[in-house]
């Protein structure tokens, strides 16, 4: 990764945090919060394998649409007796 545009563009900037600062920030958190790192593989963080499995769960449809029995199923009493 090459950061020399940047370097053209804004001569002033001086970046405070590199790529390890990051890392170990994003490490600190996870950690902190105790997600597990089965959690964080899981479908919860992982956008295709959340879509998967909301596929596989019938709640999305092929056109990653909420199915109607989903729909259905979060209407209140209340409404479904009015509406």
């Amino acid at each position: 990764m090459s950061f020399e545009k940047i370097r053209r563009k804004l001569p002033a900037f001086k970046p405070q945090w590199d790529a390890r600062m990051g890392a170990e920030q994003l490490y600190r958190a996870y950690r902190s919060s105790g997600v597990t790192l089965e959690e964080f593989e899981g479908p919860r963080y992982q956008r295709i394998g959340h879509i998967k499995k909301l596929l596989a769960d019938g709640i999305l449809d092929t056109n990653l649409r909420h199915t109607q029995a989903v729909h259905e199923s979060d209407r209140s009493p209340a409404l479904s007796a009015s509406g």
